[in-house]
């Protein structure tokens, strides 16, 4: 693929950078699995994935209208819209936003790899340490997910001590960088922060204030220059309610994740593909629960290579091709489908 080319961002491209990039403090990397998703990166970082085989409608100028948009596609067209601003701090942390959203959504089981992989196709050069900001930024966010509750009890001026600390931790110099793209987002970074520390708020009223906070800050949400970030926004306030979520009939629960996708601006092809997700994920997680009781009582009556057999046996009657990937999980010490009161589910996420 060509060689990246450095030119000046014009005034309309660096603002949708910015767009792009500063939502991502707040928004970026909703967390799957935990540490296992950390665990991927250092995986992948020690052993790199080869670059992908692109086909020729992968690298097709006219796609037809209904081409899947497979991960060779994709390295082709981030390739192509960043090639020339690769060199800038601030674009590469928005082609990382970008790609991470698509393969997430496309590929929940394999995007860590696949997002490696399409870094090595479109920027073979620069793949390591697009991959390494790529890390950086998923355990930023894991730090700052994990010190929610704190951050809503500082003050402002603490909270951003708190951030900058944060930053300088997992990105070093770079944290400046990072820092100049979040600053004109930092408005709603405080609104998250400040419904999460609202449990009695109803989450119509905590959603209401949010979707205000989006509107005065970047615009309408579901206007066509925000559309790469629905899927964040939306986790992103899910975050705030799991405890309500949790409270919640399936049917209530579904309803209510559907009416903040659309508040924040999905529409209603993506409303439909959420809604198939929601009730995948349920029924994903009721095997998941079924797994759990069986697991338990074939480690209690069996050992050694009889456990083992019986044990690949259940994974792959309820999970059939993910039976591997539960495999390789437990083999780390990584339970998906463990203790729900020290590993609650996270609903809009798993």
């Amino acid at each position: 693929m060509g060689k990246a080319r450095s030119k000046q961002l014009s005034l309309p491209a660096l603002l949708g950078i910015l767009v792009l990039g500063g939502v991502l403090a707040v928004l970026l990397f909703p967390i799957l699995r935990g540490d296992a998703t950390a665990r991927e990166f250092e995986r992948w970082r020690s052993s790199p994935a080869p670059a992908l085989q692109l086909s020729s409608s992968d690298q097709s100028q006219e796609p037809a209208a209904d081409v899947e948009l497979t991960p060779g596609r994709i390295a082709v067209l981030v390739q192509r819209r960043y090639v020339s601003v690769i060199d800038e701090p601030r674009a590469q942390i928005a082609l990382i936003e970008e790609l991470v959203e698509s393969l997430r959504r496309r590929y929940p089981d394999d995007w860590v790899r696949l997002t490696q992989q399409v870094l090595v196709t479109a920027f073979p050069a620069r793949s390591e340490e697009l991959f390494a900001l790529a890390e950086s930024l998923y355990r930023y966010s894991e730090a700052v997910a994990g010190r929610r509750d704190l951050l809503g009890r500082m003050t402002r001026s603490e909270r951003r001590g708190l951030l900058w600390q944060i930053r300088t931790e997992y990105f070093g110099e770079r944290a400046v960088q990072i820092r100049a793209v979040e600053r004109p987002l930092e408005r709603l970074e405080n609104t998250l922060v400040e419904l999460a520390g609202e449990p009695g708020l109803a989450p119509e009223e905590k959603l209401r204030r949010y979707r205000e906070s989006i509107v005065e800050v970047l615009g309408d949400p579901a206007s066509p220059e925000l559309a790469h970030h629905r899927l964040g926004f939306a986790q992103g306030f899910m975050d705030t309610i799991q405890r309500e979520l949790r409270a919640m009939s399936p049917e209530d629960r579904s309803r209510l994740m559907q009416r903040v996708r659309g508040q924040l601006g999905m529409d209603a092809a993506a409303l439909a593909r959420w809604a198939t997700l929601d009730r995948q994920r349920d029924q994903r997680w009721a095997r998941g629960e079924i797994y759990t009781g069986r697991r338990a009582e074939i480690i209690a009556s069996y050992s050694g290579a009889e456990r083992e057999a019986r044990l690949a046996a259940l994974r792959q009657e309820l999970f059939g091709d993910e039976a591997a990937i539960l495999a390789r999980e437990e083999a780390g010490g990584f339970f998906r489908y463990g203790d729900q009161r020290k590993r609650p589910r996270r609903f809009g996420r798993e």
